[in-house]
């Protein structure tokens, strides 16, 4: 494809500004809600790490998308919009659900020398956390644009 380009997410963070991002809401011609509760819920993302990464980075990283799917939903004393987004956000749960689902069906038909691979294999929890107890000599492959959780993923396998 000559002369195309793509669009790569990154993770590495985009400069985020707070006051910059309050004064492009105030300046809202038609806004989506009313601009109270945008500044409110922007308030509310400040405050927790998981908003903190979304704002900076406009979406998540393998680490961030292994808390959202396992991690977050166990965890206590959540704030008020975090325990929303990772145990009742549609996206969130439906996600959580998709994962649980790729689990069960790869777990079942898991056998001893099988090649699985992950794209985009994040922190590859999807494929560690499998048992191998029945299943020896399976080699499992990661890729990911993202050079962080390609780290992550091999801190993991050792």
């Amino acid at each position: 494809m000559e002369n195309s380009k793509a669009a790569l997410i990154s993770h590495s963070g985009h400069g985020f500004d707070l006051e910059e991002t309050r004064v492009r809401i105030r300046a809202q011609e038609n806004p989506p809600m009313p601009i109270e509760d945008q500044l409110a819920l922007l308030d509310q993302l400040t405050e927790f790490d998981l908003g903190n990464f979304l704002l900076r980075n406009k979406g998540l990283n393998g680490e961030w998308t292994s808390y959202v799917i396992l991690h977050g939903p166990e965890k206590e004393d959540l704030s008020p919009l975090e325990g929303w987004f990772l145990n009742k956000a549609p996206v969130v749960l439906a996600t959580q659900e998709r994962y649980s689902i790729f689990q069960r069906e790869i777990q079942a038909r898991l056998k001893k020398g099988m090649s699985l691979a992950s794209v985009p294999c994040g922190v590859t929890e999807d494929l560690m956390t499998l048992d191998f107890s029945e299943a020896q000599k399976v080699s499992l492959f990661g890729i990911d644009l993202d050079p962080e959780s390609i780290g992550f993923a091999k801190a993991r396998e050792t």
